[in-house]
């Protein structure tokens, strides 16, 4: 909310947009913005990680896209990674993978996507993860 981006309208309009993360507090608006994305689902995806905040992605993208062309340039196999989340964009590589963790205080749908849960983010939680695969 403190951030204003100095890009016109015509330049936004000229790019390949693929993610918009916003918060918006002004009802009015949030009511229009929630029509657009009713009207637009076969486009666009809203997993906003909290209230008042808007996380719209193309359809084309996720996480889970992204990891596998990582792996596919590392020639890296699924069964050679381990992937974390603990949101709702975070679902469809929680899924895809068969080593994925969520966090305790994720939400409630990652935590049934992901193969094991463990503690949360604000102990580290990954952090600790990460250190027992290396030890």
């Amino acid at each position: 909310m403190d951030y204003q981006f100095d890009q016109s309208k015509e330049d936004i309009k000229n790019k390949n947009i693929y993610k918009i993360n916003c918060s918006i507090t002004d009802k009015r608006i949030q009511e229009k913005l929630n029509c657009f994305i009713n009207k637009n689902k076969d486009k666009i995806v809203n997993v906003p990680a909290e209230a008042n905040h808007f996380e719209l992605t193309s359809k084309e993208v996720n996480k889970g896209k992204a990891v596998k062309i990582l792996l596919r340039h590392l020639n890296l196999g699924k069964n050679e990674v381990m992937v974390f989340g603990d949101g709702g964009n975070d679902l469809e590589m929680l899924s895809m993978f068969p080593y994925s963790c969520a966090m305790e205080n994720g939400r409630l749908l990652a935590q049934t996507k992901a193969s094991r849960i463990i503690g949360s983010n604000k102990d580290y939680a990954v952090c600790k993860e990460m250190l027992k695969i290396i030890e």
